[in-house]
This record gives C-alpha cells, sequence and structure tokens, in this order.
C-alpha cells in the first residue's frame, strides 16, 4: 500500500477553494488524512480520485516498460482540476496537483 500525496503545484486564476502552492491533500485509502491535508474541493478530488485508487495499490505491471516501474499509471505525476473557471460568474481558476506515492 503507498500513501498518496496531491500537493498543488500551480493555481491559475483564482481557486475558489483556497488552494495556494504547497497545500496538500492526503490520502492514506481509504481515508483523506485530515490532520495532514490542507483543503478539500470536489472539483479537484473528481480529478484525482482516479489516480488515488490506482496508484494507493500495488499495480500489476503492465506491458509498457517505457514507463516508470512499467505501469503507465505510475507515469502520472500531475493532475489538473476540472474548475470551470471563466463560464461562471465570479470567474474562477484551475489548480494543478503533483502526485506523490510513499510506500507504506
Amino acid at each position: 500500500m503507498y500513501k498518496i500525496i496531491a500537493e498543488v503545484s500551480k493555481v491559475m486564476g483564482v481557486c475558489h477553494a483556497g488552494f495556494r502552492k504547497g497545500d496538500r491533500i492526503v490520502v492514506n485509502r481509504p481515508r483523506i488524512d485530515m490532520k495532514q491535508t490542507n483543503k478539500i474541493c470536489i472539483y479537484a478530488l473528481q480529478s484525482l480520485i482516479p489516480f488515488i485508487v490506482a496508484m494507493s495499490s500495488e499495480i500489476v505491471p503492465s506491458k509498457a516498460p517505457h514507463r516508470k516501474d512499467g505501469d503507465p499509471m505510475l507515469g502520472i505525476t500531475h493532475v489538473r482540476c476540472p474548475d470551470p473557471g471563466q463560464c461562471y460568474e465570479g470567474g474562477g481558476g484551475s489548480v494543478i496537483f503533483k502526485i506523490i506515492r510513499e510506500k507504506l
């Protein structure tokens, strides 16, 4: 099992959830570690959950030797939240999260 850390590496525009560079969402599957997590946003979680689930387990190596550890999912290092941004009144922004995988 692995702990997954989604750390904000960049904020574009205005994040209405209040994320700033360096903020983290820390997941010890199946729970979000609230003591180590700065903020939670449903837009961000929507993007992160598929990667958190896949990356927190031991993944059977695929036939993609050009990727880290042989699995394409492990080659993912950044995920962008799908905040709708400027399409609603008051604007918005988008956040880029760096995905960090730590062995438990």
